[in-house]
């Protein structure tokens, strides 16, 4: 394999990348380092001489990258929770309602097994023969104690019974 000469230092390779990403897992500084290459060809289609600065960014240009991109990410995720809140809340109602649904319904059962029904009718049997009972004796009998009077009477009028010898 022939040797090959050292890059010149306009053939370097850039140090953008590993300046603002620090493991294959940050994602602020992959954010970061996209919206860098954001603006070098942003600059590039305007025409503006791209530095040389593009190719090893200095520590203030990655402190900016990195405080752009969390911004960024913290009002994305803001976002979609203010998005998904309704959704939830729509969920936790629903589930809700299917809770207090299954409770009454248990509640219903509960109050109209035919066991109770059989014992609250016999209740209300019992009732109703016990008001049958008296105003079928109020009406029938309305002067049972001057009934009993003359018949206390009757048996004061007759005379006392002789002695047997």
């Amino acid at each position: 394999m022939p040797d090959t000469p050292p890059p010149s230092s306009s053939e370097q390779r850039s140090r953008a990348f590993d300046n603002l990403v620090t493991d294959a897992d940050d994602t602020v500084g992959l954010l970061a380092y996209a919206l860098f290459k954001q603006a070098i060809r942003e600059d590039a289609e305007k025409g503006t001489h791209v530095r040389g600065s593009a190719r090893d960014p200095s520590a203030t240009t990655v402190q900016v990258y990195r405080a752009s991109a969390e911004m960024r990410l913290r009002e994305l995720a803001t976002n979609a929770i203010k998005e998904a809140r309704d959704d939830i809340v729509d969920e936790n109602m629903i589930a809700a309602i299917g809770q207090a649904k299954a409770e009454i319904s248990q509640k219903i059962d509960s109050n109209t097994n035919l066991r109770t029904t059989i014992i609250a009718n016999l209740i209300a049997w019992t009732i109703t023969l016990a008001v049958t009972v008296l105003v079928v004796t109020a009406v029938y009998l309305p002067n049972w104690t001057a009934d009993v009077a003359a018949q206390v009477k009757h048996l004061n009028d007759q005379p006392p019974a002789k002695p047997a010898n």
